[in-house]
């Protein structure tokens, strides 16, 4: 078996080594350095390459600002998860939670002893948690009704 070896300059000295092993041409020793090559001289000289890159770059940006914005809405609470801790089997759900825990009018459903719910709103009204399935309560007459869930 032949190998064929390349000589090439590299930063001002002669290495010698297989060709597929460094860069073969000035532009791609340049981006290997990451140097910036412009866009008239990608490597091997295909244009063809820039749209893909400059999509990946996007993609990789829209990824991270994705991360950013979700790292915010945990810290506000939103997507919080909270277990469901009863006194009496259930707890209530309510449409709106400025009528208190009594309102028997404002009732749109119940949680059961260990359900999981995920708030949907930053900010808490009093002691209420806006989840997934309406408002409940989750701090009432020294009892922990929604206890947050650590992850």
């Amino acid at each position: 078996m032949v190998v064929a070896f390349s000589s090439l300059p590299y930063l001002g000295t002669q290495i010698r080594t297989q060709g597929w092993m460094t860069p073969r041409t000035e532009s791609a020793r340049r981006a290997f350095l990451g140097e910036d090559i412009g866009s008239d001289s990608l490597i091997g000289g295909d244009s063809a390459c820039l749209p893909s890159i400059k999509e990946s770059i996007a993609s990789t940006t829209s990824f991270y600002e994705d991360l950013r914005a979700r790292e915010e809405q945990i810290k506000h609470g939103i997507g919080r998860r909270y277990r469901t801790r009863t006194q009496k089997g259930f707890l209530n759900i309510h449409s709106d939670p400025k009528r208190g825990p009594f309102c028997l009018d404002t009732i749109v459903g119940q949680l059961v002893e260990g359900q999981v719910v995920t708030s949907i709103a930053g900010e808490k009204y009093s002691n209420w948690v806006q989840h997934d399935a309406g408002w409940s309560i989750a701090d009432f007459n020294g009892v922990t009704w929604l206890e947050p869930i650590e992850d």
